[in-house]
């Protein structure tokens, strides 16, 4: 106890976990009866760890059905303030078919899909209004035909005149999306 009373001694954390348990019934009778259907369960579980340079965020869900899945992520952001900004993570996500819809079935041919990405941002303050962008996040979709999905990006932003609000920024990026990946990257909230 005292040894991780020491670890995190200078360290706040911040937490939520939210468990949620869903049913349907047709009659009031049906809650006592056997022909009840079964729960679904939804569990949600968030730790963010700020610190003076950063914060590590951790999440987690898990969902329980005829579609169950989980996801688990973790990342580092670095304060923005800070002249050299970064931000890095990981999440990997599975889904299993439970039911026997055959339409469903077909979507996942061996009755699951897994996906993990990982990724890495960084941006650098060069001077005052120079700032300079770059990062890339590779994810791999097992469903999908050619699995590994690569997005690169990079930025350049100059502030003309110092001390007034107006910005100049140039973009180059290439984002891949995989169908249907909302379902496994963790929400940004």
């Amino acid at each position: 106890a005292r040894l991780a009373s020491a670890l995190f001694a200078d360290r706040t954390l911040n937490g939520q976990i939210n468990i949620l348990t869903t049913t349907a019934f047709d009659r009031p009778q049906d809650l006592f009866g056997l022909n009840a259907s079964e729960p679904q369960a939804v569990a949600y579980v968030s730790l963010v760890a700020p610190g003076r340079d950063g914060m590590w965020l951790m999440k987690g869900t898990i969902t329980q059905g005829d579609l169950s899945s989980w996801i688990v992520s973790g990342s580092y952001r670095r304060a923005s303030e800070a002249t050299h900004a970064y931000e890095a993570g990981l999440f990997y996500s599975a889904q299993r078919y439970l039911g026997a819809n055959t339409d469903a079935l077909q979507a996942m041919t061996n009755g699951s899909r897994t996906v993990g990405a990982m990724y890495a941002y960084d941006s650098w303050s060069l001077s005052p209004r120079v700032q300079v962008g770059y990062g890339a996040q590779y994810a791999r979709y097992d469903y999908l035909e050619t699995p590994s999905l690569y997005s690169p990006r990079a930025s350049v932003t100059i502030q003309p005149v110092a001390g007034e609000p107006l910005r100049v920024r140039a973009l180059v990026s290439r984002r891949e999306s995989a169908p249907g990946a909302h379902e496994f990257t963790p929400s940004s909230t």
